[in-house]
């Protein structure tokens, strides 16, 4: 939910009045509005662990994929899919990362995923390229940001709308037909303010199909926004912002990867059987935001949004009528349908049009009160939001014939609605009070989270519309406290401790599945001085209850939709951070190192279609114990390079103990990034950047159908520049 705007009308007159300096310090203090912390000061009075990438750290690197971009985090668990980040596979602490459907993803503060109640899987996510800041939070301040509040939130902040003219542009291309035009223009006048900004990026892809074929990308982004704001002179400071936001995708990616045999061969194959596979969507926004100041010490904020997305991932899912996922996990056994796949055989392969239609709207609105009581200061904020969304399945199933020399063609086309033909939805009403209290050196922070939850799943039988097959109904009522602590010890060195609980509701329809429940821990320290700052937190989440939802990305045997229960999982880890700054003459030299440790583990032995063969004790997949990330730069007047290198740990992709089976591993790997920048022009600079930097050649996971690997060394030039 959105925060308070801490910003004054003498104070947005004396910005406008200003040079450069006050879009810097009004983007500042606009982003304390619409986001989690603000700013990367406001980090050390959070009694959490937080972490704030501001939008120069985002420039240096010139990413376009988020999983990169968050890989610095320490706490966070990505897997990546088909190199790109198109669809994310986001964790933090232990939380599961599939289709990032376990934390809580924003955009400016409002809710982002196609349906976060009814369909949270993050099959549509912002673009990376025109994301302006990031913000992670774990802990306690959880409570003000649900429905998912067991693990954290990822919140995407946009450009905000300059207090002066001012545009810039970035034009970039490289290897594999990779490329990116991205521009932005805005002004303002001392009432009214307007920004536009457009993106295309995309790739001919890293794969190669078998018989030729398009393994890449286009994506279009658009968004605009408009501020009218009352004068200096107001009795009451106001503002009314809109944004409004498009964007559209096709991309030929796919669920089918390879056998262990043929990725060691070559990891960047791909099978003819997936030569038709496409995925197009489109994603439509509208938010409409109202602040006030009622008093020096009282604001309210509201926001009214909505969007819609549709997106039709047409793809392989069966060859000879059976699963690419078990042709893929049991080759020898389905050699005939492997060879199928290939097309080094004659056959039949089902293509399924994954079409589905979410939207996702609502009202959410936070007062805001600053007081004190005796030496006491408090931030107290009072919350509510009203939402509702829901996911449309339309699903069909088109069968081709595969010809002994690698070529399909369409034999049939399925009918609309025949394979699955549902509605899921939900409606939500949340609330919360939230109170950060500074009282010398002591920092408080505490609140209460409520929320109701009526969720409705609606199984059509046949292709049309008119008769109901199944009607399943749950409701879900959660109150979610959460505490934390800061002890200032003197000017560089706070501690801190926190305890909230989490809380996840259970999908629509899942009668059999339990709401995840949990009572999360923490307990750290930071450090700050001039050049120099460290943290180190460790957690403890014990899980009551902890669901895996089903989506054709897991490869599960079992329903897509239905979430599965897990029963007691404790998750146990410890993450830490140090930033430092070499200042000689002329030239800075930047280095960060940040490291993740995470355990998790069942309490119970069970046999499920989503989570497997469990054994109490055993461990979780898909969770590298060990992350490391090092970062190290040099800064001078006209250019700039930095070299990152980020380790991940050996994991296991099945639930499971002791010595991992090599057929149910990805081993360790490291990934070094280059970039570089030299400043052309005052305004103006070029730039290079490697990503994977040596060529190496690695796996990242074997799910949903086969082994799958990252992106090879893959060079980008490019120039940018502001006006």
């Amino acid at each position: 939910m959105q925060k308070p705007c801490h910003i004054r009308k003498k104070t947005l007159a004396a910005l406008i009045g200003m040079a450069i300096s006050a879009t810097t310090q009004a983007e500042t203090e606009r982003l304390s509005q619409i986001s989690i912390v603000g700013s990367a000061a406001d980090v050390a009075a959070k009694a959490g662990s937080v972490q704030y990438l501001d939008n120069e750290r985002l420039e240096q690197n010139e990413y376009t994929d988020i999983h990169r971009i968050l890989r610095e985090v320490p706490g966070v668990n990505v897997q990546e899919e088909e190199g790109f980040g198109l669809r994310p596979n986001i964790g933090i602490r232990g939380s599961g990362v599939s289709r990032s459907s376990n934390i809580t993803l924003m955009e400016d503060g409002v809710l982002i995923a196609p349906a976060p109640y009814a369909s949270p899987a993050a099959y549509y996510f912002p673009s990376a390229p025109r994301i302006h800041a990031v913000e992670v939070t774990k802990g306690p301040g959880m409570v003000q940001y649900g429905p998912r509040t067991l693990a954290g939130a990822v919140n995407m902040i946009t450009r905000p709308i300059p207090f002066k003219e001012a545009g810039g542009m970035d034009v970039s291309g490289g290897q594999f037909g990779n490329y990116k035009l991205h521009g932005h223009y805005g002004a303002a006048t001392e009432t009214f303010g307007a920004l536009i900004e457009g993106l295309r990026y995309g790739s001919d892809g890293f794969k190669d199909q078998d018989g030729g074929g398009d393994t890449g990308f286009d994506k279009n982004d658009f968004m605009a926004k408009f501020r009218i704001n009352s004068g200096p002179d107001a009795e009451r400071y106001q503002e009314l912002n809109i944004k409004l936001g498009y964007a559209d995708e096709t991309s030929h990616m796919s669920y089918l990867g390879l056998t262990e045999a043929d990725f060691d061969r070559d990891p960047y194959r791909r099978y003819a059987a997936a030569q038709e596979d496409v995925m197009n969507n489109d994603h439509k926004s509208v938010s409409v935001n109202h602040y006030i100041e009622l008093s020096e010490m009282l604001e309210l904020d509201t926001t009214v949004y909505h969007h819609q997305f549709h997106r039709n991932w047409y793809k392989t899912d069966k060859v000879d009528g059976t699963s690419i996922s078990d042709i893929l996990s049991d080759p020898s056994g389905n050699a005939t349908a492997l060879a199928v796949t290939k097309g080094e055989q004659a056959g039949t392969v089902d293509v399924k049009a994954n079409n589905r239609d979410y939207t996702s709207e609502g009202v959410q609105s936070a007062l805001g009160v600053r007081f004190n009581t005796g030496e006491a200061q408090h931030k107290l904020t009072v919350g509510a939001r009203y939402h509702q969304d829901e996911m449309d399945r339309f699903q069909w199933v088109d069968e081709y014939s595969m010809s002994a020399d690698g070529k399909m063609t369409l034999n049939s086309r399925g009918e609309p609605g025949s394979d699955s033909n549902r509605i899921e939805s939900a409606k939500a009403f949340s609330a919360f009070v939230h109170d950060q209290v500074a009282y010398g050196k002591w920092g408080f922070q505490g609140g209460l989270r409520f929320e109701t939850i009526d969720t409705e799943r609606v199984e059509y039988a046949g292709t049309g519309r008119d008769s109901k097959d199944a009607v399943k109904k749950n409701s879900i009522t959660a109150w979610v406290p959460g505490a934390g602590v800061t002890y200032q010890i003197n000017d560089q060195w706070q501690v801190l401790a926190g305890i909230h609980k989490g809380f996840a509701p259970a999908g629509p329809g899942d009668n059999d599945a339990d709401k995840e429940d949990s009572v999360n821990y923490e307990l750290g320290a930071r450090y700050q001085a001039a050049n120099l700052g460290a943290e180190v937190i460790g957690f403890y989440n014990d899980f009551d209850n902890l669901l895996g939802e089903c989506t054709a990305a897991t490869g599960s045997g079992c329903d897509i939709g239905d979430q599965h229960n897990a029963g007691k999982v404790t998750v146990q880890g410890l993450e830490a951070s140090v930033h430092y700054v070499l200042e000689q003459v002329g030239t800075r030299y930047p280095l960060m190192a940040t490291y993740t440790y995470t355990d998790a583990e069942f309490g119970s032995s069970f046999s499920d279609g989503f989570w497997g063969e469990v054994e109490k004790g055993d461990k979780m997949s898909y969770l590298a114990p060990h992350q490391l990330y090092l970062s190290a730069g040099i800064v001078k007047t006209d250019w700039q390079a930095f070299l990152s290198a980020k380790y991940l740990d050996e994991m296991r992709t099945q639930a499971g103990s002791g010595s991992i089976p090599s057929d149910e591993k990805i081993d360790s790997h490291t990934v070094f990034d280059l970039t570089g920048q030299y400043n052309v022009t005052k305004d103006g600079a070029a730039y290079l950047k490697v990503d994977n930097l040596l060529d190496e050649e690695y796996m990242t996971a074997r799910r949903p159908a086969g082994v799958r690997g990252g992106m090879p060394r893959t060079i980008t030039v490019g120039y940018k520049m502001d006006f």
